[in-house]
């Protein structure tokens, strides 16, 4: 769905071909798709810190993914001696709190994320989405 962009996901299960995505409709409905897609939580809502208190992450939510995501990113690829550690942007054009404005970027706004990776073959070891002044990009890459 992140490649072949529809204008709206029940596209994806048309009856026309030019809209219809098999590799997508021929693994489930769309009835069942919108079920997990309305279900589906990473975390739990009722424990989300409130703005201020200690322990609040405007990431919360997907939290969890991140941490899955970084320690399968570590334990799949083979650390070398050549790494770096630098920014880059995702674009993003809708409103957030999270969302960036850097004029010297090929992509001049959206999400600022900070990445550990080697040299020389770009594996990505880890990321960290930035949230604010309050973080420092080797807090969290540690």
């Amino acid at each position: 769905m992140g490649i072949h962009v529809l204008p709206n996901i029940s596209l994806n299960w048309s009856s026309d071909p030019m809209f219809r995505v098999a590799e997508i409709a021929n693994v489930m409905t769309v009835k069942r798709f919108k079920k997990v897609l309305a279900n589906l939580h990473l975390n739990d809502n009722s424990q989300v810190p409130k703005r201020g208190e200690e322990g609040y992450d405007k990431l919360y939510k997907i939290r969890p993914m991140i941490k899955i995501l970084n320690t399968a990113f570590q334990s799949g690829g083979v650390c070398s001696s050549s790494q770096s550690i630098d920014e880059c942007m995702i674009k993003f054009k809708g409103r957030s709190t999270l969302k960036q404005y850097m004029p010297k970027k090929p992509i001049k706004r959206g999400f600022k994320v900070w990445s550990r990776c080697d040299s020389l073959t770009g594996y990505l070891y880890q990321f960290e989405i930035y949230t604010g002044k309050n973080m420092t990009p080797l807090q969290r890459l540690d």
